[in-house]
């Protein structure tokens, strides 16, 4: 038996020696979805041949661990160039049957040498954590295989304590909105697998588009309005538009003081628009949404930015 451990991504941009083992994942997985033909000809009523036709290899993982995580991958998608590095490897932690961890090299890894990493989307709701999840799209070199496998492999080190991130104040638009329960930034990453010559594994990957949109949803109706965002839609800058996750302490004080350099800081440019004006329940606080379309400024900064070592000011 086992159970996930961690994923390691070493790839060629990071340099010699310079791995970075992603820890505090919540979940994670390699799916080779498999598509197989096994047509009825006339004549028949059972197949008389299958073929595996494509297989389109795909992983994930989702961490609590944004500052590693964002800092290693960034907001874009990365490509898995690995002429002089493994690649991204998934570490399965061996069991035995009293549920004991297994000792020496017995664990189990699955390495991916092409392909890129695709980060999804960052949610974080009122007094949970933040996550970050994560797509690792595969490809397939020519004479390597899509996923090397082994059961000897020696698990990596995970270093310093589990950290956690929660919501912190947002500024949109230069308006400071308050009471807001759930922060869900997707980052617009779409990729595409292409395949020449009936191979059953793509080789070639496609970064098509990182077009990402932030939207917070609170309980306070009064964002839409004229005096915060209208109708129409607010301008949004990378100097007006400030959104915190906010470091959680194990000290018993709840968080990090703001003035450390600690808590995650993203700034957006784009157009805010109110989605949902309120929608109500009986009894209930009514609900508003509202979502930030992000664009490259003319500063030509992306979209988003992102320091995971910042203050709250």
């Amino acid at each position: 038996m086992h159970k996930l451990h961690s994923v390691e991504i070493d790839v060629d941009a990071f340099g010699v020696d310079s791995e970075v083992i992603i820890p505090d994942c919540m979940s994670a997985g390699l799916d080779n979805a498999p598509e197989l033909d096994a047509i009825i000809t006339a004549g028949d009523l059972q197949p008389q041949v299958v073929s595996l036709v494509a297989q389109k290899v795909a992983g994930n993982f989702t961490t609590l661990a944004l500052p590693t995580a964002i800092d290693a991958i960034g907001l874009k998608a990365l490509g898995i160039v690995t002429s002089t590095e493994p690649g991204v490897t998934f570490y399965l932690e061996k069991f035995d049957a009293d549920g004991v961890s297994t000792s020496g090299n017995t664990d189990r890894s699955l390495k991916i040498s092409a392909g890129v990493v695709v980060p999804r989307r960052i949610t974080c709701d009122h007094q949970g954590h933040a996550t970050l999840s994560v797509d690792v799209v595969v490809a397939k070199e020519t004479g390597n295989d899509a996923i090397v496998i082994s059961d000897a492999a020696t698990l990596p080190t995970i270093t310093g304590d589990g950290l956690r991130w929660t919501l912190g104040s947002c500024k949109v638009g230069n308006k400071t909105l308050s009471n807001y329960t759930r922060l869900d930034i997707d980052l617009g990453n779409t990729v595409e697998t292409r395949g020449v010559q009936s191979d059953v594994y793509d080789a070639y990957v496609e970064v098509r588009t990182h077009a990402p949109t932030i939207t917070l949803t609170g309980i306070d109706p009064t964002w839409f309005s004229a005096t915060n965002i209208p109708i129409d839609g607010l301008a949004c800058t990378q100097a007006n538009t400030i959104i915190y996750l906010r470091k959680r302490s194990t000290d018993g004080s709840g968080f990090v003081a703001d003035g450390t350099e600690e808590h995650i800081k993203f700034t957006a440019a784009g157009i805010a628009t109110v989605q949902q004006a309120f929608s109500g329940e009986a009894q209930r606080f009514s609900d508003t949404s509202l979502v930030i379309t992000c664009i490259e400024d003319a500063s030509s900064n992306d979209p988003i930015v992102v320091d995971t070592s910042s203050a709250i000011t």
